[in-house]
């Protein structure tokens, strides 16, 4: 129930911010947070069998909605003296690199690997949530 609750949850968020293309920095960085975590959420799931994600399925860090932003000439040209922002693209192209070889593993029946690819995915989403963090800092000032 909890599950099915949360799928909801997460395609009202989808279907509502995808009508509302006008976001502010702030909130496309929040959102963006929140992306970042989901997608942690769904190969774990994956790897408890509730979810099925194709290798496919995991896009470049480059065309996710955060990609998009990070690499909009206008953000750019705004942040590429940000060192939070420079220090962003490694760990962001990881977790999508991570989560594309847990889904693989995890089709190939090899979830040991799957898991340490779901590790790897953890470490880097940290990473990319401190720099989203700081940014929205250095934002603020």
């Amino acid at each position: 129930s909890i599950y099915e609750l949360s799928k909801m949850t997460d395609k009202f968020r989808i279907d509502f911010f995808a009508s509302n293309v006008n976001l502010s920095t702030r909130t496309l960085l929040e959102l963006a947070k929140s992306d970042h975590i989901l997608w942690k959420w769904r190969i774990y799931n994956m790897l408890i069998g509730l979810e099925n994600i194709q290798p496919d399925d995991v896009s470049s860090h480059k065309v996710c909605r955060l990609g998009k932003w990070y690499f909009d000439s206008l953000t750019v040209n705004r942040l590429q003296g940000s060192q939070a922002y420079i220090e962003m693209d490694i760990p962001h192209q990881k977790v999508h690199e991570s989560a594309k070889k847990a889904a693989e593993a995890y089709q190939k029946g090899n979830i040991k690997e799957a898991e340490q690819h779901l590790k790897s995915l953890e470490e880097a989403s940290k990473q990319v949530l401190a720099c989203i963090d700081q940014l929205m800092k250095d934002l603020e000032m």
